[in-house]
């Protein structure tokens, strides 16, 4: 039996560390394509086109957010639990394809009203539609079923292939601000070039047989969901909103901050594949040992990132978009509070709370950042301070409030069962 533990012990971390590389790999890819496109992006478009591209990314998100619908969590977990059960595999990934087309279909009809009837979104009305439907070409993609199996080798060479189809697009046919229109075209080219290439795998190697699902299976797949969708669009309270709240006062201040915030994103996204592989990892081994390591070992390297940060901001500003947009400087130099604490905030989420049964405090301390954020909003607004710097600072605050929320949840736990789960060495 020992020898048993010690060999599923061995797997277990064998699957998290090849998954942790290859998520970084797939993270990478995405940081590193856009260095080569947005520096040509912004000079071709210009301060005022690219505000408008920002806006109409943040606009998009809340779609994505929306046919991914938390099955990126919930299907994950869901995959994991039954890897060896091919049938049951089956059952999961066809109900929840299913569901994110039916939800995809919605979002389309969504985003067109929504086109038809906001001003902002009218004067760039098909350059938005067409940004949403080729959002929803990402319902096709299985990612889900690869993060759940602990292979995401096949999903990360895949993306590195349709992205960086699209990213040579770019170059050959954007030259122009009017330009702008043909960008969803190839975004739409490499989600239907990567889900081909997965889908093929999953049949012909996988060897998963795929059939319709009743109905019932698919509701039940949105319904199982629904608590991480809740928590995953909430999210977007004070991220996407606040390009999208911007972009309907000025697109030029629209695309100062969308630079800045981009350039931040991208450094705290680089602790997401981090947590992504930890998430089944921890569901299935609650390795809190593992956890505590890499917080102590990681949150110093945060602190050095930041220092750089700081002082080649105006480099990277310079390099990334161009003299333009200078402006951005002091506004990436506010968001470096933010990527300090990415990292326990995502760290202390799901990967710590969902593996004692606490999913849903990691889903409500976001929920309650999100309706602070909201109600920040609406303050600035009717005191007409919207800028880039206060949504900038509100959006530091509202993710400290989430930060703080999960650490007394983690520490309420421990008091109540006495397990001190996170602070007592285990695994």
């Amino acid at each position: 039996m020992l020898q048993v533990a010690q060999t599923n012990r061995v797997r277990n971390k064998g699957g998290f560390l090849s998954s942790t590389i290859w998520l970084y790999v797939l993270k990478l890819s995405g940081v590193i394509l856009p260095l080569f496109t947005v520096p040509y992006i912004t000079r071709v478009l210009g301060v005022e086109t690219y505000g408008t591209y920002t806006f109409v990314n943040g606009f998009t998100a809340y779609f994505v957010l929306f046919i991914d619908f938390g099955f990126i969590l919930s299907a994950t977990k869901a995959v994991t639990e039954q890897q060896s059960n091919k049938e049951a595999l089956s059952n999961v990934l066809c109900s929840v394809t299913c569901a994110k087309l039916l939800i995809s279909v919605v979002s389309i009809a969504i985003a067109g009203l929504l086109c038809f009837i906001v001003p902002a979104l009218q004067k760039n009305f098909w350059y938005a539609f067409l940004s949403v439907a080729a959002v929803a070409f990402t319902s096709l993609a299985p990612d889900f079923f690869y993060r759940g199996l602990e292979r995401m080798q096949g999903v990360a060479l895949r993306y590195l292939l349709a992205r960086g189809t699209a990213t040579a697009l770019v170059f050959v046919f954007i030259k122009e601000p009017k330009d702008l229109i043909l960008l969803p075209a190839f975004n739409a080219g490499g989600e239907i070039l990567g889900a081909v290439m997965a889908w093929s795998e999953i049949i012909f190697l996988q060897k998963i047989k795929l059939k319709i699902p009743p109905f019932t299976h698919i509701i039940g797949a949105i319904k199982d969901s629904a608590k991480y969708f809740y928590s995953r669009f909430a999210i977007a309270a004070y991220t996407n909103t606040n390009a999208f709240v911007i972009g309907l006062f000025s697109p030029i201040q629209a695309g100062l901050f969308g630079i800045a915030v981009s350039v931040a994103g991208s450094i705290k996204g680089a602790y997401a594949p981090l947590s992504d592989s930890l998430f089944p990892y921890m569901v299935r081994s609650k390795n809190f040992k593992a956890l505590r390591i890499l917080l102590l070992f990681s949150i110093p390297l945060s602190l050095v990132v930041a220092t750089l940060l700081y002082f080649l901001a105006p480099l990277i500003i310079r390099i990334i978009a161009g003299e333009g947009y200078a402006a951005a400087v002091p506004l990436l130099r506010l968001c470096i509070p933010s990527v300090i604490i990415a990292l326990p905030y995502y760290l202390l989420g799901y990967p710590a709370l969902s593996p004692l049964g606490l999913s849903h405090k990691a889903n409500s301390s976001v929920v309650c950042a999100a309706v602070f954020h909201l109600f920040g909003i609406g303050i600035l607004a009717v005191f007409g301070r919207i800028t880039p710097a206060s949504l900038i600072l509100l959006t530091l605050v509202t993710e400290s409030i989430a930060l703080s929320l999960r650490l007394y949840y983690l520490l309420s736990f421990t008091r109540k069962t006495h397990k001190g789960a996170f602070f007592v060495t285990s695994g």
